[in-house]
């Protein structure tokens, strides 16, 4: 997310506002996807340690208990959401 928000700001300085707004709207989509309206917390601190590891920024998702892993469903619907931002390719899941 730190690139979206970078390339956010840049274009707030450059005062093109109709791309900041399309960057917003795009830092708003992975946020749904990445903490579903949650709080800061455990889950979903876990959630975004997931979307950084799905786009290969860390070696591993885990965390430390007493977090718990999430579901497959979870962690699809970061995935979901990455691609639907860009920050994905659509690859096939080994």
């Amino acid at each position: 997310m730190p690139d979206l928000i970078a390339e956010l700001v840049k274009c707030v300085k450059d005062q093109d506002l109709k791309a900041a707004n399309a960057v917003y709207d795009r830092i708003f989509e992975l946020k749904q996807a990445v903490y579903k309206m949650d709080e800061p917390s455990s889950t979903s601190h876990l959630r975004m340690k997931e979307a950084m590891y799905q786009r290969g920024l860390i070696s591993s998702s885990l965390a430390r208990r007493p977090v718990l892993p999430l579901k497959e469903e979870e962690v699809e619907e970061i995935r979901q959401g990455l691609l639907k931002v860009g920050l994905l390719k659509d690859e096939v899941k080994a």
